[in-house]
């Protein structure tokens, strides 16, 4: 999934993971009826683009985040993300019952 920036958190008592990363433990996680992912399902190719474009002098900062990286890897990996994201959505509409 396309994962903006470094915040992560603890997992929250009571809680079940529901994904992570390499770098992230906690991506996903579900609370009785709640659900909570730090991650963005929604982006496209337009929105990422704008995002490293306006982003620009503050991620020349950001050791992590590489904008040429990312550019290249959009046609390869935006696929993926919008498969998950229909994954995601037809699992939660099951889960509960929309």
């Amino acid at each position: 999934m396309f994962h903006w920036h470094g915040d992560t958190f603890d997992l929250p008592k009571d809680a079940t993971r529901l994904a992570h990363s390499k770098d992230y433990q906690n991506q996903a996680i579900k609370i009785g009826s709640a659900i909570g992912i730090q991650f963005h399902l929604e982006i496209d190719e337009p929105t990422i683009r704008l995002w490293l474009e306006k982003s620009s002098e503050e991620l020349a900062s950001v050791p992590y985040i590489h904008p040429d990286v990312i550019k290249k890897q959009i046609p390869q990996k935006i696929g993926t993300i919008k498969d998950t994201l229909e994954i995601f959505y037809k699992n939660f509409k099951s889960e509960f019952n929309f």
